[in-house]
């Protein structure tokens, strides 16, 4: 048997689907994400889609939720930098930032 939180999935009826959807993240081997965007427009972009924080919230980029998840994953400092200037290490940072939303 597997659980997702406190629902075990070998019955699907147990299954509350936006709760396991909230519990689950993918963090794939390749990065996947717009080169072009910052690692600030990403974050936002993401947490929009996952319905985590509303977009009429996110028009200050110093939202304070953004501001301590790039703080936990050490990308405060690099937020207005384009994600296809960040190193190797960075753009793996951003990734597993982007599984945990």
């Amino acid at each position: 048997y597997a659980k997702i939180g406190p629902f075990l999935i070998h019955n699907e009826m147990l299954i509350d689907y936006s709760y396991a959807k909230k519990m689950i993240g993918v963090c794939t081997q390749f990065d996947y994400f717009w080169e072009e965007l910052t690692v600030l427009e990403t974050v936002n972009f993401l947490a929009i889609l996952k319905g985590d924080i509303p977009y009429c919230k996110l028009n200050n980029p110093y939202n304070e939720k953004i501001q301590n998840i790039l703080e936990k994953y050490g990308l405060k400092i690099k937020q207005n930098e384009r994600v296809n200037h960040l190193s190797g290490g960075m753009k793996r940072r951003l990734s597993i930032l982007l599984s945990t939303i």
